[in-house]
């Protein structure tokens, strides 16, 4: 998880390394279904509090050797 100019960084570096990247917007809490998030989840996004829209989490995936996205 990283904001900018982080995060754009991250993204480049892994796509550098050759990984697949995906990035998804950090969730709002009130917009997580009721019983998927504790209060210990709530205590510890307080650092992020209003803030939301500036993160972003970083998925990455290996290619193949072949330089096309991995099947599983």
């Amino acid at each position: 998880m990283a904001a900018e100019p982080r995060l754009s960084e991250a993204v480049e570096m892994y796509r550098e390394l050759g990984f697949q990247v995906h990035v998804e917007p950090l969730p709002i809490p009130e917009t997580i279904p009721r019983g998927q998030t504790c209060d210990s989840e709530i205590k510890c996004r307080a650092c992020f509090d209003g803030a939301e829209s500036q993160y972003g989490i970083i998925f990455t995936k290996p290619f193949e050797s072949d330089g096309q996205p991995c099947s599983d």
